[in-house]
């Protein structure tokens, strides 16, 4: 791995890069050492992504990683397929894709969003399963999955991105589930009802703590915002920003033995390539084990249409491409991405705005003067 044995630098709240499953086993390397090495090897599933790639973005500083939640119902029942809405067949593609960046100096970390129905170039390619080989074509970036694996997902991110990407990790429906169980559940709020019958998602406005279903639903819905694709990313970072506060508020980090159970859960559904080892985590760890959540850059790819309809592939989001272009090539040179025109940055530190006493909501919280406040028929987090 480039770039891992320079003099230390920081990471606290290193929760933030769960991502479906990744930031738990870098927490625990990070946390509690040389004890989680073996597992981490010996207990996770291999897969090699880079193998034979032609043609690739040229080296970079920093780290990239590309993190991606399958549609696999690998270990899942018939009765767990209908409780959690994933429907019974599977598209074999990714249902989340995320770019990773880790800064050269390990003072700042940046997360993007890539929307699933991004419209990009594929390249050239074999078919899986044929002695087929494909000429470049354009498509739904998440179908490279069922068109080549992660092979091809990665040559088709790297392509649409210029971006150089250093490590593979992917984690499917089960994995998620079990790795937020294994957590005790993640609050979040919502400012209004959340319905989505395709899904199984109804929650009404206020506080909730979700179990691995429920936030699977939560992550997954697309039938609830009228930009359904950017809605889900702005959830799904909204519910990691939530991970961040859940380990940090329940001193998880200190914990070995809470740890060491959660990552466990994690690994037996994650895939990452065979060049991430358990020993390169823990020296990024250590090396990161101060930076604040604050220094952690949450966006999504800007977007210029987010129903472009193409012919065979229905409805696409088609990206801004100068403003997308500035993206990437703040990442590719190590830069801060805050302050680029035309692209909206969160923070994965930022407190949820909340106006004072609470008197709507759910649970514990509903009526505190931590809780939701009601204005109007709308709920303010």
């Amino acid at each position: 791995m480039p770039g891992l044995h320079e003099p230390r630098s920081r990471l606290r709240g290193w929760g933030r890069r769960l991502t479906w499953g990744l930031s738990l086993m870098v927490l625990a390397a990070g946390a509690f050492g040389w004890v989680a090495v073996g597992r981490f090897d010996g207990g996770l599933n291999r897969v090699d992504p880079f193998h034979g790639l032609k043609d690739r973005p040229g080296q970079h500083s920093g780290l990239n990683f590309l993190l991606v939640g399958t549609d696999r119902r690998a270990g899942l029942t018939k009765r767990e397929i209908r409780d959690l809405h994933v429907g019974g067949t599977s598209c074999n593609c990714t249902d989340t894709m995320l770019l990773l960046h880790i800064a050269e100096s390990r003072r700042r970390a940046t997360l993007v969003s890539i929307p699933r129905d991004s419209y990009v170039a594929f390249p050239p390619h074999d078919e899986p399963g044929t002695p087929k080989r494909m000429v470049s074509h354009f498509g739904k970036i998440n179908s490279a999955y069922a068109h080549g694996g992660p092979r091809l997902t990665v040559q088709t991110v790297e392509q649409a991105t210029g971006v150089h990407l250093d490590h593979y990790v992917e984690i499917d429906f089960s994995g998620f589930v079990r790795t937020v169980n294994a957590l005790g559940g993640v609050e979040v709020c919502t400012e209004r009802r959340l319905y989505d019958q395709r899904a199984g998602l109804d929650l009404a406005a206020g506080r909730h703590t979700l179990d691995g279903a429920g936030a699977l639903r939560y992550v997954r819905a697309r039938h609830v915002d009228a930009d359904s694709d950017l809605g889900r990313v702005r959830r799904q970072q909204r519910f990691l920003a939530e991970v961040v506060k859940k380990l940090t508020a329940t001193g998880m980090l200190m914990n070995p033995e809470k740890l060491n159970k959660t990552v466990g859960t994690a690994l037996d559904s994650v895939r990452a390539d065979t060049q991430l080892r358990g020993k390169d985590l823990v020296r990024l760890g250590n090396a990161m084990r101060d930076l604040s959540p604050r220094d952690v850059e949450l966006a999504s790819v800007p977007i210029s249409n987010m129903d472009y309809q193409v012919p065979g592939w229905g409805s696409t989001v088609k990206w801004n491409q100068p403003a997308a272009k500035r993206l990437f090539t703040a990442v590719r040179k190590d830069r801060p991405i805050d302050g680029l025109p035309d692209l909206k940055v969160t923070r994965a530190g930022r407190e949820l705005t909340r106006a004072g006493r609470g008197v709507a909501g759910s649970g514990k919280d509903a009526g505190g003067a931590d809780g939701p406040v009601l204005t109007g028929d709308k709920v303010v987090c």
